[in-house]
């Protein structure tokens, strides 16, 4: 092919293109603006299908440089609210997963085109979503997968009272008091600085029967100085029952610790509202007490006041035959 012919091929080539591209500008500027109007109409009816038009729409604007700015500002203005709508669309179905996925996705775009409003709003819903699916988790006892969504949450959102709260419920359901007593804590701890009473005093009083449960279980089954770790810990978080102190007062007795022993015994005493009857167990321990300090008189006198209902034969008898009171 001569020189001349290649050529002159080359100049009708570079015409095609030009020619090609200019029309091409013209028809994609005008398919940009039929995106946006079909990505308009769609709003009230169809969410994904709008995103979808208003995304191409962006794709096309893009092509065109400044031509297409009013037209790409307008669609970029569009999409965060969308988004929005459809991750709530998820959360409204019960959808968790895919609601999480899809508000994380809202976060971006808000970013990416400055609605720091939705932005925000999106960012406070997902911690909101791991809780009710660790709550979800938790009540089909997928104890471990509701432990991770409640750790998730925390992340998101450190200042999460209920999160902690129904972790340590999750702990408590699984035996282990040492983890579920950490996450009451901290229960306790977020619920006083965000001012969630309620939580606070509900991890109070599930920390505290958790522990004075284990601890008369572990007395009943002899193991003394472990019942006795777990009811001073139920007192710490409130615990101020009579039988707390009396069981107390029975352990120290039992150890020979019989200072700590009469402390105890007449704390349960001081707060016993009952009749004689009712007391008299509590004073039948104090004897005990003052039995083992040698301390006579005042076993008498606890004898003495024990000498209702059931134990009043028994400390008849001690009154009597054993330490023969005057």
């Amino acid at each position: 092919m001569g020189q001349k012919l290649r050529k002159k091929l080359r100049t009708i080539f570079t015409l095609i293109i030009l020619t090609l591209t200019v029309a091409g500008y013209s028809q994609t500027k005008n398919d940009a603006i039929a995106a946006y109007n079909e990505g308009a109409q769609l709003i009230k009816t169809d969410v994904q299908g709008a995103i979808n038009a208003f995304n191409k729409c962006l794709e096309i604007c893009n092509t065109l440089g400044e031509e297409g700015e009013e037209t790409k500002t307008m669609a970029e203005v569009q999409l965060p609210g969308l988004f929005y709508q459809r991750a709530m669309d998820s959360y409204k179905q019960k959808k968790y997963d895919e609601a999480i996925t899809r508000f994380e996705e809202t976060v971006d775009v808000a970013g990416k085109y400055n609605n720091e409003q939705i932005r925000v709003k999106a960012e406070k819903i997902i911690p909101q979503l791991y809780y009710i699916k660790a709550n979800a988790l938790m009540k089909q006892k997928e104890f471990q997968a509701a432990i991770e969504n409640f750790d998730k949450a925390i992340e998101l959102n450190p200042v999460n009272p209920k999160a902690y709260f129904n972790k340590g419920m999750v702990y408590k359901q699984l035996d282990n008091s040492e983890k579920m007593k950490e996450a009451m804590d901290k229960a306790i701890e977020t619920g006083l600085s965000s001012n969630d009473i309620k939580t606070v005093e509900n991890a109070e009083k599930v920390t505290r029967s958790t522990f004075y449960n284990k601890g008369v279980k572990a007395f009943g089954a002899k193991n003394y100085d472990e019942a006795e770790g777990f009811l001073k810990t139920s007192a710490e978080y409130g615990n101020k029952s009579v039988d707390l102190y009396y069981q107390l007062g029975k352990i120290y007795n039992i150890q020979k610790n019989w200072n700590d022993a009469i402390k105890n015994v007449n704390k349960a005493i001081e707060l016993e509202t009952g009749d004689d009857t009712a007391k008299a167990k509590l004073y039948f321990e104090l004897a005990t007490s003052y039995v083992g300090s040698g301390d006579t008189n005042s076993a008498c006198e606890a004898y003495k006041k024990a000498m209702f209902g059931p134990y009043a034969e028994n400390a008849k008898y001690q009154i009597e035959q054993v330490l023969k009171c005057k």
